[in-house]
């Protein structure tokens, strides 16, 4: 009897039909103002078409960006999507005051939704040390710059301090 059971209970999963997937969603991440922005979403399911909407800080709901077909017309000059035919789906938009807000990646049919977090940084960017291969030369040369004149300030003042010491 119980395994009469489980193969029934088996047989029930196995002829499940799973619609799509959110396979991954945007990640959070904070832009200068000007820069570029590019927020990714992944379906497993080619034939749906992924939905974006964004909510601005004091907004009360979510406002559609894109529905699965085109970008809304009051935001052609703010956002683009670029589609790759196998589930990929990539809001680009250059990072300012009026993009800055929470995005969500929706799938219709299951309401499947991923979100993400834009932030604009205000002030001095801090670089990890990889990102100093990418820098501005003129950038680059003023940090390390800096850097050095910082470290010969430190072992002077350290200097100062043993002497006092012996």
């Amino acid at each position: 009897m119980a395994l009469i059971i489980s193969v029934f209970i088996l047989v029930a999963i196995l002829s499940l039909k799973v619609d799509g997937i959110l396979i991954e969603g945007p990640q959070s991440t904070t832009a200068r103002s000007g820069q570029n922005v590019s927020l990714r979403c992944v379906t497993n399911d080619t034939k749906l078409d992924l939905h974006w909407r964004y909510m601005k800080k004091h907004s009360p709901e979510p406002e559609k960006i894109y529905n699965g077909d085109s970008v809304m017309v009051g935001l052609l000059h703010v956002f683009t999507v670029a589609k790759d035919g196998k589930g990929k789906y990539e809001l680009q938009f250059t990072a300012s005051d009026s993009t800055a807000a929470k995005y969500f990646c929706i799938e219709p049919g299951t309401e499947m939704t991923l979100t993400a977090e834009v932030t604009l940084q205000h002030g001095p960017v801090v670089r990890s040390a990889s990102s100093l291969v990418n820098m501005d030369p003129k950038q680059r040369l003023v940090l390390v710059g800096v850097v050095a004149a910082m470290q010969m300030a430190i072992k002077k003042d350290w200097f100062r301090h043993l002497r006092r010491e012996y």
